[in-house]
């Protein structure tokens, strides 16, 4: 974080003390949108995941399985890192196993045949700790 904050300062720098050139342009564009984009990313992927799954579940995995819910933070990290590169029309992300067994346990269901039945059948596969997603 620390590097970030000196790389901004430095962008900054060379806006008052030169004409902006469309390097540091660039360089700026890239340091507040990667930030931005990234953050929008984590909020739309969580909000997909508890729309499947229900809020109450998901708070119960938050707040029980703590440890597994920062490994599924992690996982999306490193997935948006890899997939910066490269553009597949197929998302698969690992999931915390612990997050089917909540599910089941307060709905009587595997998650995967919920997903079927719901509104992202199309999109959107549950296979035991893994999700597909389909790029619309």
């Amino acid at each position: 974080m620390r590097e970030a904050a000196q790389k901004v300062e430095q962008l900054i720098l060379r806006f008052i003390n030169k004409p902006v050139t469309t390097k540091c342009k660039q360089e700026l564009t890239r340091l507040v949108a990667g930030r931005v984009g990234g953050i929008t990313v984590d909020s739309e992927f969580l909000k997909l995941i508890t729309k499947i799954v229900g809020k109450d579940v998901m708070d119960i995995f938050k707040q029980d399985y703590q440890s597994d819910y920062i490994d599924l933070q992690r996982e999306l990290e490193m997935k948006k890192r890899t997939r910066r590169k490269k553009i597949a029309s197929k998302v698969l992300l690992k999931v915390p196993v612990s997050l089917s067994t909540v599910f089941k346990e307060q709905n009587g269901i595997d998650i995967k045949e919920k997903v079927s039945k719901s509104e992202f059948s199309d999109k959107v596969s549950w296979i035991t700790d893994k999700i597909r997603a389909m790029q619309s």
